[in-house]
């Protein structure tokens, strides 16, 4: 029997639809996360050393205590290189290979570093002044996006150096590996 009853309509919204992998995207998106966050671990105040409260943060997790250096950011790095390189079966060329890329990225992105005293003796200098100078504020702060975003952009050059030493099946086998640690 059919329904002849206008109110109801059938729709192909309730057959299921396939579910597409936008691999390109999640790489992309991963990426730049990765990197984001990278950028925001490298200069945050749990890096900076003396300051007010305990720097404990996730570096405490690795044991690493006190200002980092670029020796223990390295140490630290090399580690997840090895570990990395074991997760995707990395050839031994390609471990080398990343090794001498994260070894040289970690050089230049420690040299980026904003000196974080500096920059607070600045803005308390600014503040602590008889008048709130709203261009050397505005000034201070562009400055500080300026490096930030010279450690991006670096950040970024990096994680495609080094995603371009991995081959295709490796990369997709490193993202399937982060999102099941991140569930």
């Amino acid at each position: 029997m059919k329904d002849t009853n206008p109110t109801t309509t059938t729709t192909t919204q309730d057959a299921p639809r396939p579910r597409r992998r936008h691999w390109r995207s999640f790489l992309t998106g991963g990426l730049a996360a990765a990197g984001l966050f990278a950028a925001a671990g490298l200069l945050s105040p749990s890096w900076a050393g003396p300051g007010f409260g305990p720097r404990m943060g996730h570096r405490a997790q690795f044991g690493l205590r006190g200002p980092a250096t670029p020796e223990l950011v390295g140490q630290r790095a090399d580690r997840m290189v090895g570990v990395v390189s074991t997760m995707v079966e990395a050839t031994p060329a390609q471990e080398q290979e990343l090794r001498a890329l994260v070894e040289k990225g970690v050089g230049e992105l420690m040299s980026l570093r904003p000196d974080r005293e500096e920059h607070r003796a600045r803005l308390h200098e600014l503040l602590s002044s008889e008048t709130v100078d709203r261009e050397a504020l505005e000034a201070l702060r562009a400055e500080h996006v300026e490096r930030l975003d010279e450690v991006s952009q670096r950040l970024v050059d990096l994680v495609a150096e080094l995603a371009e030493v991995l081959t295709p099946e490796q990369r997709v086998r490193l993202i399937e590996l982060g999102e099941a640690l991140h569930r």
